[in-house]
């Protein structure tokens, strides 16, 4: 029993140290860059993007852009939108879409865009059904969370209780798996890195938009540029892929939780726009045509969607937002070749989805 409790401490002791090192090494990234969003402008890209914590860069990105008339949010199946899609001129377009992205990056974002005084006058949201999923880890959003303890502390949300409960949340991340997966990616990183001297600055992370050949880049307007094999994969690859990513729930949907406090969350943050009269405009995005067809076969998957529609129809229908649901590719329509594989609908795709909004909601 003490050779079992000593291993136990033991592992322990290596999982807090290996999560703070990893929120050491984050806060550093922070630090060195900040340059690189600041720096940005149109026409060019950041490279290196899905090398860098996207929430740090969100948040030094938004403290160096103009106000924006028109913002998205929402995971990295909106990233591909861009001001021309949505129809304004690109200077007044931001997208805040990032990988993952729950209702608290939604929350910190817009605290962030609030307190600089650049609230836009729109705000389109891409919802992805799994953000309401209990079951689903959502960890990545607490790089945010003093900007979401602002919120809901500005919100009245924040008593003595809720302080409690948010100091032990953030403890629990010394000793989470999740947070340990991403801090093993951190040092991976870290340790991949270049010698000191050779680090990267905005001069070799920031080039011209028409150089970015085949490499994944971030543009100015926070729309994400595809890597070329991952644009160019052939359609019976991205097919099964599809197929794959849907038959082990990767859309979150056969295995589910209702979290009802993220919606209420949600609620919150919508009231707060429309008060200060940000017209929303909501939807459900489309998934490809082979995880469509899954997700019908399954009446669990069916009925977790409808679940999720009728709720947020509802807060719509009260809040004077404009939803629609294009989780059935049909319904936009997008066919196969205008999906990068299982879920992130190409431009084309969003084209569409916002000529088939309604009028006032565009």
């Amino acid at each position: 029993m003490r050779v079992f409790a000593l291993t136990l401490g033991a592992l322990l002791v290596v999982v807090v140290a290996v999560n703070a090192l990893g929120a050491w090494t984050a806060a550093r990234d922070e630090v060195r860059l900040q340059a690189v969003p600041a720096a940005l402008r149109p026409g060019e890209v950041a490279l290196g993007y899905r090398n860098v914590d996207e929430r740090r860069f969100q948040r030094g990105r938004l403290g160096a852009i103009a106000r924006p008339r028109v913002v998205s949010f929402g995971s990295s199946r909106v990233m591909q939108l861009t001001g021309a899609l949505v129809g304004v001129e690109p200077a007044s377009f931001y997208n805040l879409g990032m990988s993952g992205a729950t209702v608290e990056d939604y929350v910190g974002l817009w605290e962030i865009l609030r307190r600089q005084d650049k609230i836009p006058e729109r705000a389109i949201f891409s919802l992805d059904p799994w953000i309401f999923n209990t079951d689903v880890d959502q960890v990545r959003w607490r790089t945010l969370s003093r900007e979401v303890d602002a919120f809901l502390a500005r919100r009245g949300r924040w008593d003595a209780l809720d302080m409690a409960l948010g100091a032990w949340s953030r403890a629990k991340e010394l000793v989470s798996y999740e947070v340990l997966r991403d801090s093993f990616r951190r040092l991976r990183r870290l340790f991949r890195s270049p010698p000191t001297g050779r680090r990267a600055t905005p001069d070799t992370l920031i080039a011209a938009e028409s150089a970015v050949a085949d490499r994944q880049a971030l543009r100015a307007d926070g729309s994400l540029i595809y890597d070329g094999p991952f644009q160019r994969r052939p359609p019976l690859e991205v097919q099964e892929d599809a197929v794959r990513w849907a038959a082990t729930d990767g859309p979150g949907l056969a295995r589910f939780r209702w979290n009802a406090e993220r919606l209420r969350l949600l609620e919150t943050l919508w009231r707060d726009m429309r008060v200060r009269g940000v017209r929303i405009t909501a939807f459900l995005p489309p998934y490809h045509p082979a995880t469509w067809r899954v997700i019908e076969a399954d009446a669990r998957q069916r009925e977790t969607l409808d679940q999720v529609r009728r709720a947020l129809a509802a807060l719509a229908a009260r809040l004077d937002v404009s939803f629609s649901d294009f989780a059935d590719p049909a319904s936009v329509p997008c066919s196969a070749d205008e999906f990068f594989d299982g879920q992130h609908p190409r431009p084309a795709c969003l084209r569409k989805l916002f000529e088939r909004l309604p009028a006032a909601a565009r």
